[in-house]
């Protein structure tokens, strides 16, 4: 049975509500069908990075916000569909998992990156 829905950014501490973050880069396209653990987005909440992770089998229909805007808490982020009987009824429909410099999609500002020189110590 097909089924479609739309989503904000799910909270790192409670998945079921949403909050307030910036899209920093989509890791996936419209039209694009998503398995299960497939990070869709890179997001920034406050000063951390995170990936907004699908828990279902589904199609991206639209991204409803765009690389570098805000969404705000309570907006969709974006648009998905899907067969309702994949669902995962009872559970979190999308997750976010924090992510460190070196699983990020977009590079950190030179000033907040790691010295690596040599007499940097």
């Amino acid at each position: 049975m097909p089924f479609y829905g739309y989503t904000g950014i799910p909270s790192p501490d409670a998945p079921n509500i949403s909050v307030t973050g910036r899209v920093l880069k989509w890791l996936v396209k419209e039209n694009d069908y998503v398995q299960p653990d497939t990070n869709i987005a890179e997001i920034a909440i406050g000063a951390e990075r995170f990936h907004v992770v699908i828990c279902f089998p589904a199609l991206i229909e639209k991204q409803l916000t765009k690389e570098g805007q805000t969404s705000e808490k309570n907006t969709s982020l974006l648009k998905w569909n899907a067969d309702g009987e994949r669902i995962p009824y009872g559970s979190s429909y999308f997750i976010t998992k924090k992510v460190n410099a070196e699983q990020s999609a977009v590079p950190l500002p030179r000033d907040s990156q790691p010295d690596r020189s040599e007499g940097a110590r």
